[in-house]
């Protein structure tokens, strides 16, 4: 069943839990990743002018998903699925997309563009350049009780596939990864794969067992930097 940005949003875990599940799905992928430009991945921002960290899925099958962490400025999640049923770079969706991108708080905004090379300082330097590619957006700043999306009038037919494309933050208790690198579809709860999941999304500290179940050919000592850069935590004991 498709949701809206709307509800996706009410099924967003707070901001401390989103971190760690950001920092969690980034660990699974950083284990079973088979190249270079798979996965989710951890890094630091690409913003221009504020520091913090993004979750990053460049691409998973024509969707992508950035959550920005800025600290006191809050965190923006923004979105993009291909099978959404609008684009923004058509013409008859573009006031639509600059009302959107108008309500992102100012301390957020420059996100939408997270280009590592771009230094856009306000949103009129930001319009008057192409619309960001996104098709659901949402923010929290640190006093909000809950997560804000954009007000608007949807056009018919309107569908922004943000349940999909959100699926791995807004799950409740992941034992699965739908975006990230592939596992066997047809894997249980109980199988080994799925306990080291459930294991890594729970953020228990990482042992020697769990990595080599989920990828043999690499250990925990060949993890360790990058784990350190995530900030996932570590069993000194499992070395």
């Amino acid at each position: 069943m498709n949701i809206t940005v709307g509800e996706a949003a009410a099924r967003m875990p707070d901001i401390p839990a989103l971190f760690d599940r950001c920092r969690a799905l980034a660990t699974v992928d950083l284990i079973c990743r088979t190249h270079e430009d798979a996965g989710y991945r951890f890094v630091p921002s690409g913003c221009s002018y504020t520091v913090g960290d993004v979750l990053r899925l460049p691409n998973a099958g024509d969707r992508s998903l950035d959550v920005h962490f800025h600290g006191e400025a809050g965190v923006l999640v923004m979105a993009w699925d291909v099978d959404a049923g609008f684009v923004t770079v058509q013409e008859d969706v573009e006031e639509l997309w600059t009302d959107i991108v108008a309500q992102v708080p100012d301390s957020l905004r420059h996100c939408l563009w997270h280009g590592p090379d771009e230094d856009h300082q306000s949103f009129d330097d930001c319009a008057s350049r192409d619309l960001p590619q996104l098709s659901a957006v949402m923010w929290r700043l640190p006093d909000d009780t809950a997560w804000r999306t954009a007000r608007f009038d949807p056009p018919e037919g309107f569908d922004d596939c943000a349940d999909y494309v959100l699926q791995d933050l807004t799950e409740p208790a992941p034992f699965t990864v739908e975006h990230g690198e592939a596992f066997d579809d047809d894997r249980s709860p109980s199988d080994p794969s799925s306990q080291a999941i459930r294991h890594i999304m729970a953020m228990r500290p990482l042992t020697e067992d769990v990595v080599r179940t989920l990828n043999p050919d690499r250990g925990l000592a060949d993890l360790a930097p990058l784990l350190c850069a995530i900030g996932y935590p570590q069993d000194a004991t499992s070395h």
